[in-house]
């Protein structure tokens, strides 16, 4: 279960649709998010493919994905904590319907409350539409970060009996939901939202061997935890064996915890957060960090000339605990620390199995190995341990957390045939920035504006409106980007189709889109696509075996005729649509009768 060297999930195999069913409605959570990392994502959820570099750079097929999911999917991240994509695009935009940024209230004994759970439910339906549902609990953030960490997943289905087990996986989603905006696009996501939630009361999870029992455990939402052993059902006895892995912790929650070690325990946590801890206080753990060596990673290229490293650490949230035959194993995304339990929303998920299936013993020969030479953690002596200064992205991090707070709002107003934004960061003034300049643009402009309580970004074509915004924090040699939301009134709805209409640009990106839609293998599809881009003519015959698929799709999959109508619809270009195809697809659509 917990060998890194052979149990590895992928995370786009977890969200894809089982054979035979397609994706209905999901719901997601995570506390750093990158925006391409979001785009794999989708790819997987809409068409069960596994994120390839060479479809993450296929224009289409983002666009075509992005289309398929947009109505379909909500997802939830802490404010602040959208990463700036490396590679820029305005397809990203797209993205404004899926994503929505959670801002935590400063709550009393946290410094900086946060939103950090990782987790999806997910509905599937067939043809016959039948519905399987899938709940994952992680310990990953939604980004590329090469970090380990720790997943389960288990399905279920309807069935004719109601249950209480999935009610606090209810209370979760109630709490989503009520945090969306009053807007005709929070509200849509709501009803999507409220339809799993009255789904749960009858869905059956089915949990595998070794676990016998299952518990969701959201954390936060309601009233604060003070006490890790309540958490983690832990009683004031000995117990026979504790594990805990946690990158990040506090010395208070490990002293509980310490307290409660019978025979043996080992903890498992980062290299930086060993300054936490007082030798005292965790006497009874055996502890263990990752080795330099695994830490520093592999050397990657990038651009095809420059070197660059990979850093991992754990990143897994993990713990387990045993008394006689019974077992208790906890994981998801709380951290062993005091803003974990008294400030932040977390989600972990409780698993039940016995000593004979899993326990320290095998957990540990696991995770290290047989072969103490191999093994990638190393014991820690805390009395030899050098204490590490914080780093400065955590300074700069607060500073853009304390900007989300001030819930900035903007409103776009044509200006000729080009757009102005008016940006309010209300209480801008107040804020402490401790010296650091703070930089503030959309997404897809060129140049940056000091932040102040209210701005204004001229010139900008209908194409750069959206509600992303870059926001950039300096500080002597440091600096820091993310990506907010900020609610942006007043983008026309033609926008989309100028980001369409700048994918879709002439007869031969069309009818490569074409082709895609109506191809049985969509990945394929794609990547043929990709391939044939290569060459200037804009222009392009229509194939011989269009008028065959389309007779195939009018008579089996007459659906796909919708996708092809959103994007005769979207496009705004002229010269784009070969004369002889908007012959045919009107004899088709009167087929088909897509309009009814």
């Amino acid at each position: 279960m917990f060998d890194p060297n052979t149990d590895r999930s992928d995370y786009g195999k977890l969200l894809a649709p089982p054979a035979g069913y397609a994706l209905d409605f999901a719901v997601g959570t995570t506390y750093s998010l990158d925006l391409n990392a979001l785009v794999g994502a989708c790819m997987s959820l809409s068409l069960g493919e596994e994120t390839d570099s060479e479809l993450l750079d296929n224009p289409i097929y983002i666009l075509d994905t992005l289309h398929r999911t947009g109505e379909k999917l909500a997802l939830f991240c802490e404010g602040g904590q959208i990463k700036v994509p490396q590679k820029v695009t305005k397809l990203h935009a797209l993205l404004e319907n899926i994503v929505f940024e959670v801002v935590m209230p400063k709550r009393r004994g946290a410094a900086y409350s946060s939103f950090h759970p990782k987790m999806w439910l997910l509905r599937y339906r067939n043809t016959d539409m039948v519905s399987l549902y899938r709940v994952v609990v992680l310990s990953r953030n939604l980004t590329f970060d090469h970090s380990w960490d720790v997943v389960f997943s288990m399905d279920g289905t309807l069935s004719e009996e109601q249950t209480e087990k999935n009610a606090p996986l209810k209370d979760f989603l109630a709490f989503l939901a009520d945090g969306l905006p009053k807007t005709p696009l929070g509200k849509e996501k709501k009803r999507g939202i409220r339809s799993l939630i009255s789904d749960l009361d009858r869905v059956c999870f089915e949990i595998k061997k070794p676990f016998t029992d299952y518990e969701f455990l959201p954390i936060g939402i309601d009233r604060m935890q003070t006490d890790i052993r309540n958490v983690l059902r832990l009683s004031s006895k000995k117990y026979d064996d504790l594990f805990v892995m946690s990158p990040f912790l506090s010395n208070g929650e490990i002293k509980a915890l310490d307290g409660l070690i019978g025979e043996e325990a080992v903890l498992v946590t980062r290299r930086e957060s060993l300054s936490k801890l007082r030798a005292e206080d965790c006497s009874k753990f055996k502890i263990f960090c990752m080795r330099d060596e695994v830490v520093n990673g592999e050397g990657t290229y990038s651009d095809g000339e420059n070197e660059t490293v990979q850093q991992q650490d754990i990143h897994a949230k993990l713990y387990l605990s045993r008394k006689y035959s019974s077992v208790d194993l906890f994981l998801g995304s709380m951290n062993a620390s005091r803003n974990a339990l008294a400030g932040n929303i977390e989600f972990m998920i409780h698993l039940k199995t016995l000593n004979r299936y899993l326990n320290l013993e095998k957990l540990r020969e696991e995770l290290f190995g047989k072969d103490e030479a191999k093994n990638p953690f190393e014991p820690i002596d805390l009395t030899t341990f050098a204490q590490e200064e914080s780093t400065a992205d955590s300074r700069l991090d607060k500073i853009v957390k304390a900007v989300c707070r001030t819930r900035p709002y903007a409103n776009a107003e044509a200006d000729g045939e080009l757009y102005r934004v008016k940006m309010t960061v209300p209480n801008c003034g107040k804020l402490d920035f401790l010296g650091a300049e703070v930089l503030i643009c959309p997404l897809f402009a060129a140049r940056q504006k000091d932040i102040s309580e209210t701005i204004e970004f001229e010139g900008l074509p209908l194409g750069e409106l959206t509600s992303f915004y870059r926001i950039t924090v300096k500080k002597d040699e440091e600096s820091l980007e993310r990506v907010i939301i900020v609610p942006t009134e007043g983008i026309p709805a033609s926008r989309d189709d100028t980001i369409v209409s700048s994918v879709v640009c002439n007869q031969k990106s069309f009818v490569q889109y074409l082709s895609f839609l109506l191809g049985d293998e969509p990945a394929l599809s794609a990547l043929e696509a990709t391939h044939s881009a290569a060459g200037n003519n804009s222009k392009t015959e229509l194939p011989a075996a269009l008028y065959e698929k389309m007779l195939l799709a009018a008579a089996r999959e007459p659906a796909r005729f919708k996708e092809i109508d959103f994007l005769m619809k979207s496009i705004r270009g002229e010269n784009v649509v070969p004369q002889e195809f908007t012959r045919l697809y009107e004899t088709f659509k009167k087929v088909v009768k897509i309009n009814e």
